[in-house]
C-alpha cells in the first residue's frame, strides 16, 4: 500500500511540476490535469477502461482539492506570520500582507551550488599529476618495447 501511495503521489507531483513549468503558471487546472492523468493512468492500468475514466475524474477532483488546500494553507500561514510579527514588532510593511489571490514567491539571487567532494584528500589528484603519471607510464612502455627489440636481435 505504501509503495502504491508513493508511486501515485510522486507521479502526480512530477506531472504537476512539468505542466506548471511548460504553461508558466500554477493554478487549479494544473492540479486537475495532473490528477486526471495520474488517476486515469493507474486506475486504467489496474482495472480497465471504465475504472480508468472513474480514476481520471477522481484524480482531477483530488488534484484540484490538493492545489486549493495548499493555496489556502499558504495564505493562512502568511496571515499567521504577519499576525505574530505585528504582535511582537508593531505594524508590518504592506508587502507582507497576503491580500492577493495569486501567491507571489520572491526569488533570491542564483547561487552556485558547490558540493563537497566525497573523496578523501589523499585520493584527489590534480590534472598535472595525472599528466605526469601518463607520461611516466608511456616512458616505461617505450623502454620495455626497446628492451624487447634489443633482446630479439
Amino acid at each position: 500500500m505504501g509503495a502504491n501511495f508513493f508511486l501515485v503521489s510522486s507521479t502526480y507531483l512530477t506531472l504537476e511540476e512539468v505542466i506548471a513549468h511548460q504553461t508558466g503558471r500554477r493554478d487549479w487546472a494544473t492540479g486537475s490535469v495532473a490528477g486526471a492523468a495520474t488517476g486515469g493512468f493507474y486506475a486504467g492500468l489496474v482495472s480497465g477502461r471504465l475504472r480508468g475514466l472513474q480514476g481520471a475524474a477522481a484524480g482531477a477532483a483530488a488534484g484540484a482539492a490538493v492545489f486549493l488546500g495548499r493555496e489556502q494553507f499558504h495564505k493562512w500561514r502568511l496571515t499567521k506570520a504577519v499576525e505574530r510579527y505585528e504582535e511582537k514588532y508593531g505594524t508590518a510593511p504592506k508587502v507582507y500582507y497576503p491580500n492577493s489571490d495569486a501567491l507571489v514567491e520572491t526569488k533570491g539571487p542564483v547561487r552556485a551550488l558547490e558540493f563537497p567532494s566525497l573523496l578523501p584528500s589523499s585520493m584527489k589528484i590534480t590534472e598535472e599529476e595525472i599528466e605526469r603519471r601518463i607520461q611516466a607510464r608511456v616512458e616505461e612502455l617505450r623502454q620495455a618495447d626497446a628492451s624487447e627489440r634489443s633482446e630479439k636481435k
